[in-house]
């Protein structure tokens, strides 16, 4: 079979490879000359993952049986257009594919059904104030179609609104930006499976962030299993209820919650594998092959994920650093930290000579450490990891920061 892949990123690498291993023939589309994934590729594409003509035409060049995303949110609308048009098997239609990439149709969708989320608006440059008058400060704006924390500031004032909409907007095709009300909040992350309509919940994770204003959110650590388990049935309830909303029958799903005094209430939804390495995680500790199944669906075959899910009581970790503003003088490697048992994956995604600037998004990540054992060894294990990895600057200082002080 001859597969498409959306993105030759680090998030796809793995696919890419299990594709490969399974003996298909890899196509890649990517607007990046050097996206790591096109080196494992049989053929590549500079294509961009938001052009579906592009992605079309590459598709049916190829003869592809199958198109297939993970791990970043607007390639799944991307692959549900081409899938229509081209009558290939599709997990999502394109109208809830827009429902799990454009935060107004979310919205929309989540509010419809009952689901719960914070209070929010949608404006224009040059909006008027009065179209924010139900909204108490302070704001959270972002861009309705993008992803990875860029262009997203928690703000106190209308006038500060208007200051940054335009670096907002540069990060999204709309003409307009998603204003929300803040929620003071904890994070959590459900990844699940759908199958013939109903969900199983693989995996509930802390979602682990840090606020550098005015940018807010960037994640630097994800904690399997959450520290809210004891709310695990209230959690896979409402989680069944934004499925419904949005309409998704089968393939993956990943939900964003936000915890508060106001309880969990649903921040984002997507139709996807999750971006934090979930392909690695949610193996190691249910023993679901969840690439797996997500080659069957792009082929046709939608498995049920009873068949094979075990949870074995393995917690996880999944570490993303995060370096202070500096030139890279030198870094540690990547076969120290995969020496170490129970850990599932790690990449330095800077060397020397990098110049690094002040941290606004997750696009700036030094690199990453996946990680799982038994709850009794998964604490010991991330200070490990944590106290390995290196990241030094000119001088010999240390340029990471510290994942503790992360998070709310």
């Amino acid at each position: 079979m001859r597969v498409h892949v959306l993105g030759g990123g680090y998030a796809q690498l793995n696919m890419i490879r299990r594709l490969k291993e399974l003996g298909h023939t890899v196509i890649v589309s990517d607007y990046l000359p050097d996206a790591p994934g096109k080196a494992d590729a049989h053929y590549s594409s500079m294509v961009s993952t938001f052009d579906a003509e592009g992605i079309q035409r590459i598709t049916s060049s190829y003869h592809a049986d199958g198109i297939i995303t993970l791990g970043t949110d607007q390639p799944v609308l991307t692959a549900a257009i081409v899938a229509g048009q081209l009558g290939l098997p599709s997990c999502v239609t394109v109208d809830q594919a827009m429902a799990v990439t454009h935060k107004r149709v979310m919205k929309q969708a989540l509010e419809a059904s009952g689901v719960p989320v914070v209070p929010w608006a949608c404006v224009p440059e040059g909006f008027e104030d009065e179209v924010l008058k139900e909204l108490i400060p302070p704001y959270v704006m972002k861009p309705l179609d993008s992803q990875g924390q860029r262009g997203i500031f928690k703000l106190d004032t209308i006038e500060e609104i208007r200051a940054h909409i335009l670096q907002t907007l540069s990060f999204s095709r709309d003409s307009e930006v998603l204003v929300e009300q803040y929620y003071p909040h904890e994070e959590l992350t459900v990844s699940g499976w759908v199958h013939g309509g109903r969900l199983t919940v693989l995996t509930i994770t802390d979602r682990i962030t840090r606020d550098t204003p005015p940018s807010i959110g960037v994640c630097f650590a994800h904690r399997f299993s959450t520290k809210h388990i004891a709310e695990e049935a209230e959690i896979c309830v409402l989680s069944h209820r934004v499925v419904e909303a949005v309409g998704i029958s089968e393939g993956p799903v990943y939900i964003q919650l936000l915890k508060g005094e106001r309880g969990y209430l649903v921040n984002e939804v997507a139709a996807r594998i999750g971006g934090a390495f979930e392909e690695y995680v949610i193996p190691a500790v249910t023993g679901l092959p969840v690439d797996d199944l997500l080659i069957n669906a792009v082929l046709g075959e939608f498995p049920d994920p009873a068949d094979t899910y075990n949870p074995n009581g393995d917690h996880a970790w999944v570490l993303f650093f995060f370096s202070r503003p500096g030139t890279v003088g030198k870094t540690g490697t990547v076969g120290e930290l995969m020496e170490i048992e129970g850990v599932l994956t790690a990449r330095y995604l800077v060397g020397a000579g990098d110049t690094l600037t002040p941290v606004t998004n997750a696009t700036q990540r030094a690199g990453y450490v996946v990680c799982a054992a038994p709850p009794e060894r998964i604490d010991a294990l991330k200070e490990q990891l944590i106290s390995l990895f290196t990241v030094q600057d000119e001088n010999g200082c240390d340029m990471i920061l510290p994942i503790e002080e992360a998070g709310r």
